[in-house]
C-alpha cells in the first residue's frame, strides 16, 4: 500500500499532483508515470506540503521526503510527524560529499548530485 503526494504539478494541470494509497498491482506503474510528467516547479513550500499532506496519514505511515533543500521548516514538519507516530525520512539531494546523520532520531540519507549522472 503505497500513494504519493508531490510538491509539482502535472504538464496541462494547475493541482499540485497527488495519488492516494493503493494495493493495485498497477500503482507503480501510474506512480512512476505521473512522476514522468511532472514539471519541475514547486506550486508550495515544502513543509507546507508535509504539513497538509501529515493531518490525512494514518497512524504509523512512513513518509518519505525527498528534496534538494532541508529547511528549518520541513525538518520541524518532519519531526511532529515523528512526534505523531509515524515513521519520517529524508533523503536530501545534493553536492555534499559528506552522508547525513540522523535528525532527532529521524533517518537522513544524502543523494549526492553526481552519483546520479
Amino acid at each position: 500500500l503505497f500513494g504519493l503526494a508531490a510538491n509539482a504539478r502535472q504538464f496541462h494541470s494547475s493541482a499540485p499532483l497527488r495519488i492516494l494509497p493503493s494495493r493495485d498491482p498497477r500503482q507503480m506503474m501510474n506512480v512512476l508515470e505521473a512522476l514522468a510528467k511532472l514539471v519541475p516547479m514547486p506550486t508550495m513550500p515544502g513543509d507546507e506540503l508535509v504539513e497538509r499532506e501529515g493531518h490525512a496519514l494514518a497512524y504509523g505511515t512512513t513518509v518519505v521526503m525527498v528534496t534538494a533543500v532541508a529547511s528549518q521548516e520541513i525538518l520541524d514538519q518532519l519531526r511532529r510527524l515523528r512526534r505523531s507516530g509515524h515513521q519520517p525520512s529524508l533523503l536530501l539531494i545534493t553536492s555534499a560529499e559528506e552522508p547525513l546523520a540522523a535528525l532527532d532520531g529521524i533517518p537522513a540519507y544524502a543523494i549526492r548530485i553526481e552519483d546520479l549522472r
